[in-house]
């Protein structure tokens, strides 16, 4: 969770949320402390301080996801394998569920959209191949930005399809609905997934074209 994450009673729960950079599998702090206010748009008032990336945090990041896609496991991991992985990281966010299932981002419709694409995925894998590598041209690092409606929907479909393929991710969530995805970055932690295989940087829309610009 990095340390102090923020806590709040949602339901009947009490949910602690992460709220720094989440790069090669630990939450740290942006360069030079940077942060920004997260707010709740139901009254205004500032939920916490969030690390705010800078370019370099990109680099990092960038560099983490390469490493871990090019000498890591992740690529070269059984499809099934690694399918089992995202299965536990999505479940876990199901088992604790702070949002009422009538919601229309009720987490388990998550769980529905992951396991869609990623049979998908799994079954056109197996089909070309046993063993996946990195040398296959459909693998890559990939660099993702998700709008602020339906965060944790976003996140699901985005990410889904890259990581089922054995892609790594660097992602960028809206900068008014970071928390959603700090939290998923902790659960994926937690699941087992390899370090650099997820990383979340909260921030501006500065840095969005640098994501663009960079060779991934």
């Amino acid at each position: 969770q990095g340390p102090d994450p923020v806590e709040k009673n949602i339901n009947n729960m009490t949910v602690k949320i992460p709220h720094q950079l989440f790069i090669n599998g630990e939450f740290v702090d942006a360069e030079g402390g940077k942060t920004y206010k997260s707010i709740n748009p139901t009254d205004g008032t500032a939920i916490c301080e969030v690390s705010l990336a800078q370019t370099s945090d990109v680099d990092k990041a960038v560099a983490a996801a390469k490493e871990a896609f090019e000498d890591g496991e992740w690529g070269k991991m059984n499809p099934r394998d690694r399918g089992r992985l995202i299965y536990r990281w999505v479940a876990s966010w199901c088992l604790n569920a702070p949002i009422p299932r009538p919601s229309e981002t009720d987490p388990c419709r998550v769980q529905t959209e992951l396991g869609s694409v990623n049979r998908a995925e799994l079954a056109h894998q197996c089909t070309i191949t046993a063993q996946v590598t990195p040398s296959h041209a459909f693998l890559r690092v990939c660099a993702i930005v998700i709008p602020w409606n339906y965060p944790l929907m976003m996140l699901a479909w985005k990410t889904a399809a890259c990581l089922a393929a054995g892609n790594t991710v660097v992602l960028k969530p809206a900068q008014v609905t970071p928390l959603t995805a700090l939290k998923f970055a902790e659960l994926a932690a937690r699941a087992g997934l390899p370090r650099g295989v997820v990383n979340i940087l909260p921030g501006s829309v500065i840095y969005e074209n640098q994501c663009s610009k960079l060779n991934i």
